[in-house]
């Protein structure tokens, strides 16, 4: 009885280290440069990555949702809210991967930060103008409050945080038109 108890116990440790050493033998997946992947497209092709920004267009159908994403650079996992947008890219994801839970009007205006594989070049028509940009096909998904990133982010304390919130939102929008500026023709 003894015996079986050792075995039992020996067995159950061995297949928690295994387990452990799985997990951390493979590392986490890498944030990518926008302008690497719109740069030097065919190299990322198939391949999977993380990007992150904010939602600034949706487009829903009966099987899926595609969203236009001003990339912002990742620090964590999450979006930068002070970085720089790098540009935009578009990601795709079926319905019915998404939560249930998830409200689709709220969905425009989310920070967000996706992983999946690049499909290659995507065009985009808005209110900007017309442009080239590349296209994700979404696996995960992670959605992100903007109080929430700003306060993990220290670009707003917790206590009297009204005026700093606005300060946060108005250096983020700040950036939008910066960036959005430099997508105008340049008038010589």
């Amino acid at each position: 009885m003894l015996m079986i108890k050792k075995i039992s116990l020996l067995s159950i440790i061995s297949f928690c280290t295994l387990v452990l050493i799985g997990c951390a033998a493979s590392p986490p997946l890498p944030s990518e440069d926008f302008n690497s992947i719109r740069n030097s497209l065919s190299r990322y092709e198939e391949q999977t990555i993380r990007l992150g920004g904010k939602v600034t267009s949706v487009s829903i159908t009966n099987e899926e949702i595609t969203m236009e994403i001003l990339s912002i650079p990742l620090s964590y996992g999450q979006p930068l809210l002070n970085a720089q947008p790098d540009g935009r890219f578009v990601a795709v994801i079926a319905k019915n991967k998404l939560s249930s839970r998830i409200n689709l009007i709220e969905l425009n205006g989310s920070f967000v930060t996706v992983i999946g594989q690049v499909k290659g070049r995507s065009y985009v028509d808005n209110r900007i103008g017309y442009f080239s940009t590349f296209l994700i096909e979404v696996a995960d998904i992670f959605f992100f409050d903007f109080k929430n990133l700003a306060l993990s982010q220290q670009l707003i304390e917790e206590k009297n945080n009204s005026l700093e919130e606005i300060r946060a939102i108005i250096e983020v929008k700040i950036a939008e038109l910066r960036y959005l500026r430099s997508l105008l023709p340049t008038d010589n």
